[in-house]
């Protein structure tokens, strides 16, 4: 139990956006789309035929994601990633958001913002204290740390996070903040960044809880990936797990691995968009055709004797808000590549490069250090060798010379 982290319920974890979002200024707001009850039971004269989204890897982003968790718990205490699980959460939320304190960038400029990204995502669970904006309600009290009161502007102010981070607000997720649309009375943020929502086990308790071998008195300790990394709660209840990120590149690998869930989340929206476009012609065709056969009737409404039905088509909106998170994930990537060093890019595009001079580095440090340094040692022990040699001619030639001295004195 980690009574320090706290959850608030604001809806499903991958959701519409609401329709009404008061942080978004400039862009239309993506509205889902809506549809109208269809015309009772009336089989269509045209069979509807979706298009069928193609494959996007489900099973290699969920791994990317798992890899991206070890690597950051490998790098900050490789102890616990002796022998673990980390397992993804069979019910909602899949994503928590850790409340941060960090300084947010105040600009006129609205293209730093990143429209149209999370707009489809709402946090279920937020942990930790952070920045807060905003009229703050009570019982979101005990997520802030520091708030501020946003006074409302017409000069067209945007209030944009640091990177990795986004706005949770009353409304959902926001990459950035309007000073011009802000409520400061009645809307409130949090500045949070986003974790995949990764269970830790270590193995002997994992396999003993999956086999059912041990009766547990209580309910044993589930530590999440956020509380594991030290983003938010740096300790829970009988743990004694302490803060363990230190740089931030350990989360470099896991922040490619969301951009990548994030990015197919946004293909899989657009797929559902043109299986929606598709079928709305479908259906005003078959509309069509039934009002051709019900033409003596006055149409198909008049002999059904019930009222019209329509559809609204809000697709534009969509088209947009994917092409505009499209854009920015790319700007994310070359901005995440721009930030690497030649020699660290070469590993990236390299893989192979990484085992070639793991299994060289060795032997080759070794020869060099022997080129170096062996001329010297070699001079120094020849020099030695030489000077011995020379000490025992000379005890030689001193024992001879003896000799002849009392030989002489006898004579």
């Amino acid at each position: 139990m980690i009574d320090s982290q706290e959850k608030v319920k604001q809806g499903p974890p991958i959701v519409p956006a609401p329709p009404k979002v008061p942080t978004v200024p400039a862009p239309q707001t993506p509205q889902s789309n809506t549809v109208v009850p269809s015309l009772g039971t009336n089989t269509p004269l045209i069979k509807p035929t979706l298009a069928s989204p193609p494959p996007l890897g489900t099973e290699n982003r969920l791994v990317s994601l798992v890899q991206g968790a070890f690597l950051a718990l490998n790098r900050t205490n490789p102890n616990m990633t002796q022998s673990c699980w980390l397992c993804y959460a069979s019910s909602p939320p899949y994503y928590e958001g850790i409340a941060q304190i960090r300084t947010y960038n105040t600009t006129s400029d609205h293209s730093q913002c990143l429209w149209g990204e999370n707009r489809k995502l709402t946090l279920a669970a937020v942990s930790g204290r952070g920045l807060c904006l905003g009229r703050v309600p009570q019982d979101k009290g005990h997520l802030c740390n520091q708030t501020q009161d946003i006074q409302s502007s017409k000069s067209g102010q945007y209030l944009v996070p640091p990177l990795d981070t986004v706005w949770a607000c009353n409304t959902g997720l926001t990459p950035c903040v309007s000073m011009s649309v802000f409520n400061s009375s009645k809307d409130f943020c949090i500045l949070v960044q986003l974790i995949p929502r990764l269970l830790y086990h270590d193995d002997s308790s994992f396999l003993d809880k999956f086999e059912h071998r041990v009766r547990w008195r209580r309910e044993p300790v589930t530590l999440t990936l956020a509380v594991l990394l030290g983003l938010g709660v740096a300790a829970g209840v009988g743990t004694g797990t302490a803060a363990l990120i230190k740089t931030p590149q350990y989360y470099e690998e896991l922040r490619a691995a969301m951009d990548i869930d994030l990015r197919t989340i946004e293909q899989s929206i657009t797929k559902l968009e043109e299986s929606l476009t598709s079928l709305s012609e479908v259906v005003l065709q078959n509309r069509r055709g039934l009002d051709l056969l019900f033409l003596k009737e006055g149409g198909l409404c008049a002999a059904l004797k019930e009222e019209c039905c329509f559809y609204v088509d809000h697709s534009g909106v969509i088209k947009d808000s994917m092409a505009k998170l499209r854009e920015r994930l790319d700007i994310r990537k070359r901005e995440r590549e721009s930030q690497q060093g030649w020699f660290e890019s070469w590993f990236n595009k390299s893989p192979w490069l990484t085992t070639l001079l793991s299994t060289i580095a060795g032997p080759l440090i070794t020869l060099m250090l022997l080129l170096t340094f062996g001329p010297c040692i070699l001079n120094k022990l020849v020099a030695f060798i030489r000077e011995r040699i020379n000490a025992v001619q000379v005890m030689v030639l001193r024992q001879q010379y003896r000799v002849l001295q009392e030989v002489k004195n006898s004579l």
